[in-house]
C-alpha cells in the first residue's frame, strides 16, 4: 500500500513538472555593455539598452535578457561581480 502511495505522488510531481506553463521554466539573462572611456553614462544609454532587449526578448520568449551599459572600469568591473552577466559586449 505504501509502495502504491509514493507511485501515485511520483507521477503526479512528474506530471506537474511537465505540464506547467513554460513561463516557470523560463531564464532571466543579465547582459553587459561595457566599454571604458566611451561616451554617455549609464542612465542615458537605458532607453537604447532597453529597446534592444526589448527586440531580442521578442524572439526569445519565454527567456528573459535584460542590459545594462557602463563607460567606467570601476562600475563595470563591480556589475561583473555582482551581477555575474551571462553575455557581454
Amino acid at each position: 500500500m505504501k509502495t502504491k502511495r509514493i507511485s501515485i505522488a511520483i507521477i503526479f510531481a512528474a506530471a506537474f513538472l511537465f505540464f506547467t506553463p513554460r513561463e516557470l521554466h523560463a531564464a532571466h539573462y543579465q547582459m553587459l555593455f561595457w566599454y571604458p572611456g566611451e561616451a554617455g553614462s549609464t542612465v542615458e544609454a537605458k532607453t537604447t539598452i532597453d529597446t534592444f532587449c526589448n527586440y531580442v526578448n521578442d524572439y526569445i520568449r519565454p527567456d528573459r535578457i535584460r542590459g545594462t551599459y557602463f563607460n567606467t572600469e570601476i562600475d563595470g568591473e563591480k556589475f561583473l561581480k555582482q551581477a555575474k552577466p551571462k553575455f557581454g559586449i
